[in-house]
Formats: C-alpha cells, structure tokens, sequence
C-alpha cells in the first residue's frame, strides 16, 4: 500500500468519526440553547446533571473501548470467527452492565449528585434531568458496542448516521417538548431530557439495525446468548485502563 493509498484509508475512517462528534456536540449545544430560551437556572441543573453522568459514562464506555481494540487486532490477524465472537460476547456482557447502570441512576442518581455538591432547585431539576436521561441504558449497551464493532472494523458511516439522526430529530423535539408545542405538554428542562432519550432511541436503533444487516460481519443471536468470558476477560483487561484514564 502506497503513503497516498494509506492517507486516504485513514481519511476514509477518521472523517466520519469526526462528524460524530461535532453531531453530539451540536445535540448538546442545542439542549442548553432551548433550556436558557425556557429558564435560565436550568442550564445549571443540565451542567450538573451531565458532569456527573458522563464522569461514570466515561468508565463504562471502556469497555467499548476494549472491544474495539480486541476486535481490530483480531481482523488484523485475519481471525475472523474469533472478532465475531468478541463481538457477540461483548453485546451480551455490555448490555447486562448498561442495565446495571440504569439501575444505579434510579436508585442512586440524586445522592451522586448531593455528593457533588448540588442543593435545592438545582438538585430537584438535576435529578429529574438524570433520571430520564438514563433510560438511555436501556440499550446503550449494544449501542456502544456496535460503535466499537463498526470502529474496530474500520466501517464508522453507520455511527454517522445514528448521530446525525439522534441530532436531527433532537432540535424540533427539544422546542416541542421543552416549551409545550405541537401538542406535547410544557416539560421543562425534563422535556429536554426526553428529547434527548427519544432522539437517541431512534438515532441508536438505526445503528443497531444496520450492524444486524451487515453480511460481512454476522451477528447471530444464539452467539450473543451464549458469551463467551474468557474472551470478555480480555476486553475487561484492555478497556479498564482506558476507562480510568478517561474518568481522570
């Protein structure tokens, strides 16, 4: 492969990736934009909620993280049926610790943000805000997983377009919810929390739906329901250190 040739791989993997986040960046500017517009004490309440929740967010997307490195480094040496077992092991493990997570947020989420330092009116909208958001964990799981699947093969169009999606949708919902229009009830900042969960839903199903129908890299539901921990061993292994570094 020629330096030329090699550029544009990268260019190929790496421009997509970078939309993704200028997408999510842009979902969260226009939350706070419509929250300020609707009540300006609920831009604190968003910031808090948020840094709280991407602190831990942070953690759990190492694992991901170990599944995409395991999974590029598998292809790479032509192991095929071993990444598709990486693969189908870490949507299973992944989606057991997302609904972990939504778990700890419904139970636990108002005293994490006690514990960092949120009181009164900030703390009720805060944990409003939280509460909802983490019913993104219902498949967040697999979601990420199918991130890092599409990543560690090289293939991060269908991430793109979950995102652009997920953004999209969100901006009419925010308006819509948050200020009670086209029929929905005045919210509030928990308005712009279920746009957030709504628009992620649909953004998150057209990923899932298009790593189900990729034929290059089958996923079978039998694979996923029969995981296998040795290997998942080995994504905890490579992952948990990136998760730390992240929190940090």
């Amino acid at each position: 492969m020629t330096k030329r040739e090699l550029l544009k791989k990268i260019f190929v993997i790496a421009f997509p990736a970078s939309v993704q986040f200028i997408v999510q960046y842009v979902q969260m500017s226009t939350d706070m934009a419509f929250v300020g517009h609707y009540n300006s004490a609920g831009l604190s309440a968003i910031q808090n909620a948020r840094v709280s929740y991407f602190l831990f967010l942070s953690f759990f997307m190492s694992f991901s993280t170990g599944t995409n490195i395991l999974i590029a480094q598998t292809l790479g040496a032509k192991q095929p049926d071993r990444a598709h077992r990486i693969a189908e092991t870490s949507l299973c493990y992944n989606q057991i610790i997302g609904l972990a997570y939504l778990v700890f947020w419904l139970l636990f989420g108002r005293s994490v943000l006690m514990a960092l330092g949120a009181r009164g009116e900030i703390l009720d909208s805060s944990a409003v805000y939280i509460r909802i958001i983490s019913l993104q964990f219902l498949i967040d799981g697999m979601v990420l997983t199918a991130n890092a699947i599409f990543q560690g093969r090289g293939n991060t169009m269908p991430i793109t377009i979950g995102s652009a999606i997920r953004a999209l949708v969100n901006v009419p919902l925010d308006y819509a919810m948050i200020f009670g229009k086209w029929g929905f009830p005045e919210m509030g900042i928990a308005g712009a929390a279920w746009a957030t969960v709504m628009s992620g839903f649909m953004g998150s199903g057209v990923i899932l739906w298009l790593l189900a129908r990729d034929q290059r890299f089958p996923i079978t539901l039998r694979g996923m329901l029969r995981p296998a921990s040795e290997l998942y061993a080995n994504v905890i292994k490579i992952g948990i250190p990136a998760g730390v570094e992240m929190m940090i």
